[in-house]
């Protein structure tokens, strides 16, 4: 869970995921926030993994996934800190990957009719983003910017290793990366809450201008050559 100047929102975030991911493990990594972020998260029983400075969303989760990886984790799900995202779903989520039918699941509110309210704007970027995945990776992802997410443990140690750390990067670029490396993406329908604390990520201008950075981004990370022996290996462990 990475989280920057959540203490407000974690409460119910942790009560949401004592009902229902109370045998998980939780880990917050607390991006250098101002605020008690890591205390409340401890005082719930969470691992914390408090950063010496600000990274970013990117650093924040490669951080997790690094984790993860060298403490030896099948899989690992991806959960914002805002209160936005449902521990219900949970299941739901690794359910693919236990069947092995997918590497990674993103929770999608977009997919069977879901309805999210959102900013004209943002509405229309995720659109044009979704666009531009279909035709670079020939595969439609209703809500590429969705930050709830479950990885099994070979995407595990690809991200732990190699993740886009630029805004946005975390989402679209990470998509990108492990489709080209062969990993299988799969989409689920889920129902998400809208933010009542912390900060958001980023402005209308600083949307619009790092969204025209991700999408080149993107198009340089197609003909860049792949990581070598970072891929999909050949037999494949499900969840």
């Amino acid at each position: 869970m990475p989280a920057f100047n959540e203490a407000a929102s974690l409460p119910a975030v942790f009560a949401d995921l004592q009902v229902y991911a109370n045998d998980f493990d939780w880990l917050v990594v607390d991006d250098a926030s101002h605020d008690n972020t890591s205390e409340v998260a401890k005082s719930f029983g969470a691992t914390v993994l408090t950063l010496p400075l600000n990274m970013g969303v990117g650093g924040a989760v490669q951080a997790g996934y690094i984790y993860a990886w060298e403490n030896g984790y099948d899989c690992a799900i991806q959960f914002d800190g805002d209160g936005q995202h449902r521990a219900k779903h949970f299941a739901e989520l690794l359910d693919p990957l236990q069947n092995a039918q997918a590497d990674m699941v993103i929770g999608s509110r977009y997919l069977d009719g879901v309805r999210y309210r959102q900013q004209v704007s943002r509405q229309i970027g995720t659109r044009i983003f979704s666009l531009v995945l279909k035709l670079f990776l020939r595969q439609k992802i209703t809500d590429p910017t969705s930050g709830f997410r479950a990885v099994n443990k070979p995407l595990l140690r690809f991200f732990a290793k190699h993740y886009p750390q630029g805004w946005l990067g975390d989402t679209l670029e990470a998509l990108v990366e492990a489709a080209r490396h062969g990993f299988v993406v799969r989409e689920i329908p889920v129902t998400m809450r809208q933010r009542k604390h912390g900060t958001s990520a980023g402005s209308f201008l600083k949307g619009a201008f790092s969204s025209c950075c991700v999408l080149l981004a993107i198009f340089i990370d197609l003909f860049e050559k792949k990581h070598p022996n970072h891929g999909k290996p050949a037999e494949d462990k499900s969840c």
